[in-house]
């Protein structure tokens, strides 16, 4: 196929021009010489660096990422452990993440959160997602928590419970939270909201769990979020739009962070966004390329936050999806980081 300069060179040829054809040919392979050049060094620069440089040129956090076995997981291909999230961590270059822990909404809302609050302890680069419902029914008395360690198969251990019960208590007390155990949402431990408001966030899991996402139920659980200031999050599994949208109005002035969204219930998806600034997507379930350029035309880039589904999901094919993607660096930025950071970290 001919390019522009030179069909211009055959045409100054044929009108006998041969001078400022010649001069214009010198002009083009000297265009091409140098375009080569810089594609070649362009390559032998990105060939050179690891794939964990590359994606260090950004900050990237994980908002949703998860720990604990699940009955229905395949151990020969899923590690959920905390050491296993942290090495992909390390590797993917992702610098922080947001965990839940994921046997918590079948076992014991109290029990996994505990659990998660141990098993990132020593991982400052974790920050914990507490998973809430509107009574916690595992109908277990407070004495004898210590006695039914057992029901926590997750890691077959209530962590403390007992001995942590009356300082727990105390600091909901604090809070204006409920201090009693059959009525607490999220059983917020003292520790979590310590260290810079270190918990990011709650996660409701409505049909897991079985109650309704509307505000006769979930209600409590959004006045919680608004009261710590912090983001619920929940997946369209468990909150169509339809069925999201009444308590994404009514609560305005919480955050929303809509999880596990495939492409192809984007459009509906978009629609409740534009109708409620208040929910976010997250990405780990878009898997279509060009996906994102199509939505932040409609919504900017601001609404998205990165998100790998770990350990479900690999992440590097989660940032290669954004990475890949026609969006500035800077749209790239706000979804890898820089819009959970105004959500969760206040900067």
């Amino acid at each position: 196929m001919e390019t522009g300069k030179t069909i211009e060179i055959r045409d100054l040829m044929e009108t006998g021009k041969t001078m400022e054809a010649r001069n214009l040919m010198e002009t083009r392979d000297m265009m091409e010489t140098r375009d080569m050049m810089e594609t070649r060094d362009m390559m032998e620069t990105m060939e050179s660096m690891e794939p964990i440089e590359i994606m260090k040129t950004m900050e990237i956090i994980d908002c949703n990422a998860g720990i604990g076995y699940l009955s229905n997981d395949m151990r020969d291909f899923v590690n959920p452990s905390v050491e296993n999230l942290v090495s992909n961590m390390r590797f993917c270059g992702v610098s922080k993440a947001l965990c839940w822990e994921r046997n918590s909404p079948v076992l014991s809302p109290a029990a996994g959160n505990r659990n998660l609050l141990q098993a990132i302890e020593q991982y400052p680069e974790l920050y914990p997602v507490f998973v809430a419902v509107p009574i916690d029914l595992t109908g277990i008395p407070v004495e004898n928590l210590a006695q039914n360690a057992a029901l926590d198969m997750a890691q077959n251990a209530v962590l403390d419970m007992a001995q942590n019960m009356a300082r727990d208590l105390a600091h909901n007390a604090a809070l204006n939270l409920p201090t009693d155990p059959a009525q607490n949402t999220a059983y917020i431990p003292k520790q979590a909201c310590l260290n810079e408001r270190r918990l990011k966030g709650l996660r409701i899991l409505p049909k897991k769990s079985n109650f309704s996402i509307l505000p006769y139920a979930s209600g409590e659980i959004f006045d919680l979020a608004q009261t710590l200031d912090i983001p619920v999050f929940i997946s369209y599994t468990d909150a169509s739009p339809d069925e999201l949208y009444p308590i994404a109005k009514q609560y305005g002035g919480v955050n929303i962070i809509y999880t596990e969204v495939y492409y192809r219930d984007m459009r509906s998806t978009v629609m409740l966004m534009k109708n409620c600034p208040n929910v976010y997507l997250e990405t780990s379930f878009i898997k279509v390329f060009h996906a994102f350029d199509r939505a932040c035309r409609e919504l900017g880039s601001e609404r998205f936050v990165f998100g790998s589904g770990f350990p479900s999901y690999d992440m590097g094919p989660a940032i290669a999806m954004i990475l890949s993607s026609a969006l500035s660096r800077e749209e790239k930025q706000n979804i890898f980081a820089g819009n959970i950071r105004r959500l969760c970290f206040g900067r």
